[in-house]
């Protein structure tokens, strides 16, 4: 890819002990109509308008050694063309994702200090808001105070100060740079977020339920006395004497959570925060005659192309429920969770970047999440257990995961070439045989386990290790190390494993035990039992997600009650099951390059299934006792008792 040069870094007159604020940028383009390719980015964040009106935000996440400049196609009209960029940076307060080294602005060729004029907007100020008690860790930027001007497609024509803008330095795509600019430059590997126009709602006594949990940018139309305070909160859930309870259910129950603020001014004040909020239901404070939102819903473009359905009549709602929560945990990185983290955590990200490689043929995202987890390398060998951060946070079983995220992306992407991660993969193995202390071992969310830590007898992680070597092994095209019998645990997390562990090797699992293990996996660890087991009814091992239905929830929750996160990515898996285990849908060669289908209906009377793979639709239909295939490759059918070959095409069994 040729790369065009870089004009330079911009910014205001900058103090170190004022980092925290809100600038825009305008200069006038005269053109021809046409399109123009405008190389954008800025430290902390941006928003680009071009005559008015909003082209998109960013830039992509990265940090300062892997900044990223977004390539933005302009449709110019024949004349003068305004382009306005509002900057920010929350500073210090900043969320624990956001890298920064000071307020500045980068438009390619554009960006010198000729023609363009810089302004800092005064009326809007920032603070960490918050209505009721902040019980869980929550780390996703402050809350804004506003005052007029607040629609910021209208600051070209507010009283600003415009003057010229200060010179920063030269920008220097990375690897060319000579030391003289704290950003490394990288072209944006994935593509811009969506900004889709969600719907418009009133609020009724001061609550609007917008019906599901939504990733957006909330803009309001807020009436009342002039120069009152209205205080708005964002939810997933409003709070009653014994927790959340049904999530639809709102009489007797309180609004806990982040805020923004608003100092009403004359008429009607139009307010929009500069970063998104996630909610179901926002609720407001305050003197107010009249409110109402429209939304822009944002995100990773995630187009699903798979689908399925089948005879259990809760079929749809569990896949739109799985489906929604993937999508809204997947932005610029993948997230653990939309309201308190959006944070990128290997544990989480193994989980959804492989049910997304189900759902779509897209796998720009998966490739971003290895790549930018591996720039958290420690010296000592291991992964930063989530990435970006400003935060060292380490869990070294999340390393080993990364390993196998590897080798997931290595069978399911034919793109993908697994060579360049294979070092780092044996400097983490290295560590795991020279080491294995330290840190923090978080397992799974059990109660009684210190921190989420299984107890020191627990051989989870000894058998997470022999996994990833597996995969390491197997990526090197080496023989496996050999697999010698042990004792297994009472946790249902040693138990997967080690199932897990004898199908790499070839052997037939150890049956799963009829005492049932005493530790029971939680919501996140499902997704290893059932891959151990490869259930033959999928279906009966639902409850925990039927329950989250049966309480109104929009998306799959972090824990079972009382849970933190009503929205978390490692709890999206079911729609990955249905096309897994009910179709019998897996990759059988590195590329994806053959498929195995061994459908497992249970006590389905019919089901309907279509994998979206990068060679095509692959369709499984099951009804009558008759078994349908479309496939656009060489597959292995195991149905009934027989393994055969299927060529690429249509059959029936």
């Amino acid at each position: 890819m040729s790369l065009p040069p870089l004009g330079g870094w911009i910014g205001p007159d900058w103090d170190p002990r004022n980092d925290i604020g809100i600038w825009v940028f305008r200069k006038t383009i005269t053109a021809g109509a046409g399109k123009q390719t405008l190389w954008i980015t800025a430290d902390q964040r941006y928003r680009l308008y071009l005559n008015g009106e909003l082209i998109t935000y960013g830039p992509q996440r990265g940090d300062l050694d892997h900044w990223f400049v977004d390539p933005v196609e302009l449709s110019l009209t024949e004349g003068e063309n305004l382009i306005h960029v509002v900057v920010w940076s929350f500073g210090r307060w900043a969320p624990m994702f956001q890298h920064t080294a000071r307020p500045g602005l980068s438009c390619g060729g554009l960006t010198d200090t000729q023609g363009w004029e810089i302004a800092e907007v005064k009326d809007r100020d920032f603070g960490m808001f918050f209505s009721g008690e902040v019980a869980y860790y929550i780390d996703v930027g402050p809350g804004e105070l506003g005052r007029a001007p607040i629609p910021f497609e209208a600051l070209g024509r507010a009283q600003l100060e415009w003057k010229k803008p200060n010179g920063i330095s030269g920008a220097d795509w990375r690897p060319q740079g000579k030391g003289g600019t704290p950003w490394n430059l990288l072209p944006r590997s994935i593509p811009p977020q969506r900004l889709d126009k969600g719907p418009s709602l009133a609020a009724k006594d001061k609550l609007i339920d917008v019906g599901e949990l939504r990733v957006a940018f909330p803009r309001f139309r807020l009436k009342g006395p002039v120069g009152t305070e209205i205080r708005v909160t964002y939810q997933e859930a409003m709070i009653g004497p014994n927790g959340k309870g049904n999530r639809n259910e709102t009489a007797g129950k309180r609004l806990d959570g982040y805020q923004d603020r608003v100092i009403l001014g004359e008429g009607e004040t139009v307010f929009e925060p500069l970063w998104l909020r996630t909610f179901r239901f926002i609720g407001f404070e305050g003197p107010l005659e009249s409110a109402s939102v429209d939304l822009i819903e944002t995100g990773y473009p995630y187009e699903v192309e798979s689908s399925f359905d089948s005879s259990d009549p809760e079929t749809a709602k569990l896949w739109e429920v799985s489906v929604r929560t993937a999508k809204l945990c997947a932005g610029e990185t993948y997230y653990d969770c939309p309201y308190y983290e959006q944070l990128q955590y290997i544990g989480d990200t193994r989980i959804q970047a492989l049910l997304h490689s189900y759902l779509s043929q897209d796998r720009k995202l998966q490739r971003n999440a290895i790549e930018t987890l591996s720039w958290s390398a420690l010296p000592e060998g291991l992964l930063k257990s989530r990435y970006p951060s400003r935060q060292t946070q380490v869990i070294p079983p999340f390393s080993l995961f990364w390993i196998l995220m590897v080798r997931d992306a290595w069978m399911h992407d034919p793109e993908f070439d697994p060579k360049p991660y294979l070092p780092r993969a044996k400097a983490i193995l290295d560590w795991f045989d020279q080491n294995q202390a330290g840190w923090w071992f978080f397992s799974d969310w059990i109660p009684g386990w210190d921190w989420g830590e299984a107890p020191k007898e627990n051989q989870m992680h000894e058998l997470t290790l022999k996994l990833a070597q597996c995969a390491y092994f197997e990526m090197m095209d080496q023989a496996l190390p050999e697999l010698s019998r042990q004792t297994i645990g009472n946790s249902e997390h040693e138990w997967a494993l080690w199932r897990l562990l004898q199908r790499v090797h070839g052997q037939t699992p150890d049956p799963w035990p009829t005492v049932e293990p005493a530790v029971k996996a939680t919501f996140y660890w499902q997704f290893y039992k059932h891959a151990a087991l490869e259930p033959s009814n999928y279906f009966s091992h639902l409850k925990p997600w039927r329950d989250q239905l049966a309480i109104g929830l929009t998306t799959f929750a972090e824990n079972p009650e009382p849970t933190r996160s009503d929205c978390h990515a490692w709890s999206a898996h079911p729609a990955y099951g249905f096309l897994r285990y009910v179709a019998g849908v897996s990759s059988a060669a590195p590329g994806w390059k053959k498929a195995r289908i061994e459908p497992k209906p249970g006590a389905l009377e019919w089901f309907c299934a279509t994998v979206a793979h990068p060679q095509g639709d692959l369709k499984v239909k099951f009804g009558e006792g008759k078994l349908e295939i479309e496939t656009p490759i060489e597959s292995e059918l195991v149905w009934k008792g027989k393994v055969e070959s299927l060529a690429p095409g249509r059959h029936t069994r």
